[in-house]
């Protein structure tokens, strides 16, 4: 339970640390990430042996070298397999011209559905979304309370997603019965 000196830390870096950055090097294959990993096995060093004797230095720095290498691939590996779905993902063209004829379609159908709600209703959703009025502005062109202007907009969007829903099923079923004569 004694803090090793100052003599004693130097002993010790001097007498593994270019040992032990190989080893690490050898497993992560970065030498500046492996001289992290015995910086960070050297702190760790310092922390437990002002808390408990380490009876075998030796094998105690080579152990922590090893779980810290094994923590930075796990991590790395992690990373990678983030990294690669990210760049599938942007390789997935989401947005290719297949797609923009589909958002168009989708645009013309909620364009189609607005038409049917009475004009301060559409007018309140064209306001909002497209034009990006605020709801004060909204509400004195049409002379209503700015919370009505909230009421009325929450209201329209979800009918208007109900029905467009309800369309794009119909359509899909549809789709399938003459797929299937």
């Amino acid at each position: 339970m004694v803090c090793p000196t100052n003599d004693e830390i130097t002993r010790l870096l001097e007498k593994y640390e270019v040992c032990l950055i190989r080893y690490a090097a050898s497993m992560v294959k970065d030498v500046h990430q492996a001289k992290d990993i015995v910086q960070m096995t050297f702190i760790k060093y310092l922390k437990a042996a002002d808390e408990a004797e380490i009876k075998n230095v030796h094998a105690w720095l080579y152990r922590v070298v090893q779980n810290h290498a094994f923590d930075f691939m796990r991590r790395k590996k992690k990373h990678k397999e983030k990294e690669d779905a990210l760049k599938e993902e942007l390789r997935t063209p989401q947005y290719g011209p297949d797609k923009k004829i589909d958002l168009k379609d989708a645009a013309e159908r909620i364009h189609e559905i607005l038409n049917e709600f009475k004009e301060r209703d559409r007018s309140i959703v064209i306001m909002k979304i497209i034009e990006q009025k605020s709801y004060r502005e909204i509400s004195e062109k049409w002379d209503i309370s700015i919370g009505n202007v909230g009421f009325i907009l929450h209201n329209t969007l979800k009918k208007t997603g109900k029905i467009f829903l309800e369309n794009e099923n119909n359509l899909k079923s549809k789709q399938s019965e003459a797929k299937n004569e």
